[in-house]
């Protein structure tokens, strides 16, 4: 009679644990988590949908400052997650990404579109750019490698047009070190600088990047300034 007892107690607990994983209400603990880490640390993070399973999650028009991504899958299992590993994809008029992340690494093939970039600061762009990124998510830093094609940039105090562009960069905390930014074709870079991000505002990082420019066979030193929501471009 014991043993029936213990056996019905375990296949009852058993299942019991079975169904409050399949059944649990995943999605609502998310919001409840991602909704306190924002309001407690005032994150400017805003989203339309969330829905979250046991094998993967998706959210729609996860936005910060005027930079929205109109969905974001992450693939996963319960196994995977102890773990701290899953993977991703992500869609913006921006740009498209697809990533993994095993531990605290986090790896990405990006591809950048350079209109919706443009846009952002209220210029016309063309072309699009291809980045490899890693970062370490426990030291908070990482780099980055981008490649890109024929491109072009009009800012009203110059118009980029080129046929190749390569850039390197570094990250640590929220600085960006831009060690190489090149261009060839109709007009030619050679610039390097930093990136001070705003984790709670991305449209209030400051730009503080310099370099020499050729247009028209002309070559002239310039200085890119100011926030991405309001660059500012002077040349001497």
């Amino acid at each position: 009679m014991a043993k029936k007892i213990i056996l019905s107690a375990a296949v009852f607990l058993g299942v019991f644990a079975v169904s409050a994983v399949i059944f649990m209400p995943y999605t609502q603990i998310a919001s409840k988590i991602i909704d306190d880490i924002v309001n407690q640390r005032r994150i400017d993070i805003r989203y339309d949908t969330l829905d979250v399973g046991l094998f993967g999650a998706e959210i729609t028009k996860l936005a910060t400052g005027s930079l929205v991504i109109d969905k974001l899958t992450v693939k996963y299992n319960p196994i995977g997650l102890l773990f701290r590993k899953l993977s991703f994809n992500a869609d913006s008029p921006v740009f498209s990404a697809d990533g993994k992340l095993s531990g605290s690494r986090l790896t990405a093939d990006v591809k950048g579109s350079v209109a919706g970039l443009a846009k952002m600061a209220g210029f016309d762009g063309s072309g699009s750019v291809d980045a490899e990124l890693s970062y370490d998510m426990s030291s908070g830093e990482g780099n980055a490698l981008l490649k890109g094609g024929a491109v072009s940039f009009a800012h009203p105090m110059m118009k980029i047009e080129a046929d190749g562009v390569e850039a390197e960069a570094s990250v640590k905390g929220n600085i960006i070190s831009v060690s190489k930014a090149q261009a060839k074709g109709k007009t030619t870079l050679d610039a390097k600088g930093t990136v001070t991000l705003n984790n709670k505002k991305i449209e209030h990082s400051v730009m503080d990047i310099t370099g020499k420019a050729g247009l028209m066979g002309m070559d002239m030193n310039f200085r890119l300034g100011g926030t991405f929501l309001a660059p500012r471009f002077t040349t001497n």
